[in-house]
């Protein structure tokens, strides 16, 4: 899944190489340029801005911008265009569960969309959020919302067509984007750094901790075990989240302008660059 990527194109890369220990990452590059060997395989125009993609087996699920696409990939050579859902506002960001597409979609707040039949996405149900829904993630029923200047905000979708406010935890600035494991929610807050909230009870959320960065912007999170990857304007920064409470910095490293997005798959981290496209980092220790 890759968020904010600022094109007009879906690439489609493989054999991507770069290796480096985490605990190194200030060292993997003498100058900054974190250059990765790239196999261009094909592109796809979606007509748009994408925002965010959420690949499920052969299929892409894309946030536009302009509207929600879903994008069959199953031969990356040829890349084509199932169906699409207009959004009345700016699509910023999507969720897959099963057949059903919950969409972030900035001033409207949140569209659940049912894609059980991907040529005809068709509306089962909206939340209006309190800001503007930027980031957001579904576990089973529920889905939680980095919800821009109102934080983070938690919503029962059992009945999709009555979506049922259950909390929220507000943030000292701007929650642009979230990753929830388990019975913890960590945000990212733009200036704010990252913030750590315990979500056990959803209808009282509580903040554990925070992590205040360089004095960037912390556009982007993803938490892989008790790791975090957080991208901040010009960084790639890794923390040691196995105590919520007390988060430890473990490394980092420049990126060339800046990190719009991260995603974290197995050992193998995908930094969203808003000049560089897509930047791979293996952090297998």
């Amino acid at each position: 899944m890759v968020h904010n990527v600022t094109h007009s194109t879906l690439v489609l890369l493989a054999a991507f190489a770069m290796s480096f220990n985490p605990a190194t990452l200030s060292q993997a590059s003498a100058d900054g340029a974190l250059c990765v060997n790239q196999d261009f395989v094909n592109s796809y125009d979606t007509g748009g801005n994408v925002q965010n993609i959420s690949i499920v087996g052969d299929i892409a699920y894309i946030a536009n911008d302009i509207d929600f696409q879903i994008v069959d990939i199953s031969d990356p050579a040829a890349p084509s265009l199932i169906g699409s859902y207009t959004t009345p506002s700016y699509c910023t960001d999507v969720a897959i569960v099963d057949n059903t597409a919950y969409i972030a979609d900035y001033f409207s707040g949140v569209l659940i969309i049912d894609i059980s039949t991907p040529t005809n996405p068709t509306l089962l149900g909206t939340y209006d959020t309190p800001s503007a829904a930027q980031g957001i993630t579904a576990v089973d029923n529920t889905i939680y919302i980095a919800d821009g200047n109102s934080g983070l905000q938690i919503i029962d979708v059992s009945d999709p067509s009555t979506p049922i406010f259950l909390g929220s935890q507000s943030t000292p600035d701007y929650a642009a984007d979230l990753a929830v494991v388990g019975s913890t929610a960590f945000i990212a807050d733009t200036e704010s750094g990252l913030q750590i909230i315990d979500i056990s009870d959803p209808s009282a959320p509580s903040l554990l901790s925070s992590f205040n960065v360089n004095s960037g912007t912390v556009r982007s999170v993803d938490v892989m075990g008790t790791t975090a990857y957080v991208a901040e304007d010009n960084s790639l920064l890794v923390l040691d989240v196995s105590d919520t409470e007390t988060p430890i910095f473990i490394g980092s490293n420049d990126v060339p302008v800046t990190s719009e997005d991260i995603c974290v798959v197995g050992s193998t981290v995908f930094v969203a660059d808003y000049d560089m496209g897509v930047l791979v980092f293996d952090v297998s220790v």
